[in-house]
C-alpha cells in the first residue's frame, strides 16, 4: 500500500490501468504521475492500454486509447517514446516495456 502524500493505493487489488487518475477529485494522484506518463508530451495513459493488450484485449485497448487520442497512428509513427526512457521496468528487467512497439 502506497501511503506518502494523501495517496493510498491497495496494491492487490489496482490493475495499474490509470483511471484513477482520471477519476480522482483530490487531484493528488495527477501530481504523482508514474514516470512514463510524466515524459509522456501528452501524459498519455499507457499503462492502462497496455495492459489491455497484455491481457489479449486489442480491442479494448484500441478503445482506451482513442479516448484521449483519436489519431493514435499518426502519433505512433511520429512519438519519439520518451516514455520507454523513463519506464520504472528497466529496474527490474534491464529493459523498458516497449510501448511504442
Amino acid at each position: 500500500m502506497r501511503s506518502d502524500v494523501n495517496i493510498f493505493i491497495k496494491r492487490d487489488k489496482c490493475y495499474v490501468c490509470g483511471i484513477c487518475i482520471e477519476r480522482c477529485i483530490m487531484d493528488n494522484l495527477r501530481m504523482y504521475l508514474a514516470p512514463c506518463r510524466q515524459a509522456c508530451p501528452i501524459h498519455m495513459n499507457c499503462q492502462g492500454y497496455v495492459r489491455l493488450i497484455a491481457q489479449g484485449k486489442e480491442e479494448e485497448a484500441a478503445k482506451e486509447m482513442r479516448q484521449d487520442l483519436p489519431f493514435a497512428g499518426i502519433v505512433g509513427r511520429v512519438c519519439t517514446h520518451p516514455c520507454e526512457e523513463k519506464c520504472e521496468r528497466r529496474k527490474e528487467d534491464n529493459q523498458a516495456v516497449h510501448v511504442r512497439a
